[in-house]
């Protein structure tokens, strides 16, 4: 667009011409400047899939910092810790690297202890739970249920451990899934998805056992060279791409939507979707959160803004995002507030 200061010197020369030139030039001038304020207005060309307008930046409210919880010994019938077994004693988190949350239910993998805990955060008590594995690579899921879904990557399978520690199912595919890195839950649909480091593909398993089958990471131009971490959002499954250090959009039935973020982010990690469809993605290089909106990079969280080290994972659930931080011994979970805008 053409401003009234480019305007107002324009004409100034042309008055200083002889009558006849003057209005050829003032013709001339006018079609000149019809064309400077019209074409600039013509929106860029974008490819579609990718999203032109984000809305507001990202408000993050600190809620609650955990180091620890008292240790009940016992659970109640419903599995959640029990204040009723004697004294309390404090236990400390070592290293939390894992965790997953459910509505209010959450638990947190501490690689230090060899333990995880299941937190009640209205009693301030954790219990811990048997059967789960904690070796490095293990990653969480809750299902609606409350049951745990946890990667035992040395058994290549991922185990469902019911809110009572009762084993209640085990999920393998030794052609399809030799190396499970991450996990995710659709309840809606019935399914346990899994994505596999070694085919680089997700395998969706019934959640009642059984068959499982591929979803493809392949649609039209875009594909998935590597997988990293899977999150389910409201639209889709997002999926990053290690390689080209990006985020792609996959429908649930399979092929790649869109992608987003290359250049934003060095070295994606885990990563979680709000009910807004915004995408929270750990950025290991930089020790940060990178958070999209539509695709677009709307604010970026260094560990240090809340007094971390560094994000190891994060999860999110009714409203509240839960980072697990294994340098500094906790987690943190923050109150995101919904977004303004269109």
């Amino acid at each position: 667009m053409v401003t009234k200061a480019v305007r107002f010197h324009c004409v100034l020369h042309l008055s200083r011409l002889p009558g006849n030139a003057l209005r050829v030039a003032t013709a001339a001038f006018a079609l000149l400047l019809a064309g400077c304020e019209t074409a600039p207005s013509a929106a860029p060309a974008t490819p579609a899939g990718n999203v032109v307008r984000a809305r507001s930046a990202l408000s993050l409210m600190p809620w609650l910092s955990l180091t620890g919880a008292r240790l009940a010994l016992t659970t109640d019938h419903t599995g959640m810790p029990s204040p009723n077994a004697g004294p309390l004693a404090f236990m400390r988190f070592i290293r939390p690297l894992s965790l997953a949350a459910r509505n209010g239910d959450l638990v947190i993998l501490d690689s230090g202890s060899n333990t995880a805990y299941r937190y009640d955060p209205a009693l301030n008590l954790m219990s811990a739970l048997r059967g789960v594995p904690t070796q490095p690579g293990t990653q969480l899921a809750l299902g609606a249920d409350h049951s745990l879904y946890a990667i035992d990557q040395p058994g290549a399978r991922v185990l469902r451990v019911g809110r009572n520690g009762q084993m209640l199912a085990s999920y393998s595919d030794p052609l399809n899934m030799p190396r499970p890195v991450d996990i995710a839950v659709d309840d809606a649909r019935g399914l346990v998805i899994v994505a596999d480091g070694t085919y680089n593909h997700l395998i969706a398993f019934h959640a009642l056992g059984g068959a499982s089958y591929v979803i493809a990471l392949r649609g039209g131009e875009l594909s998935v060279g590597a997988v990293g971490a899977i999150a389910l959002g409201p639209d889709a499954i997002y999926v990053t791409d290690p390689l080209c250090s990006c985020i792609a959009r996959v429908a649930f039935t399979g092929g790649v939507l869109s992608n987003f973020g290359r250049g934003a982010v060095v070295q994606p990690g885990s990563l979680a979707v709000d009910r807004f469809r915004r995408v929270f993605v750990i950025d290991q290089f930089e020790r940060a959160l990178k958070v999209f909106d539509r695709g677009q990079l709307i604010d970026t969280i260094p560990a240090r803004r809340f007094n971390m080290q560094q994000i190891d994972d994060i999860w999110i659930d009714e409203g509240v995002l839960y980072v697990a931080d294994g340098l500094s011994a906790r987690v943190e979970a923050l109150r995101i507030a919904a977004p303004t805008g269109p």
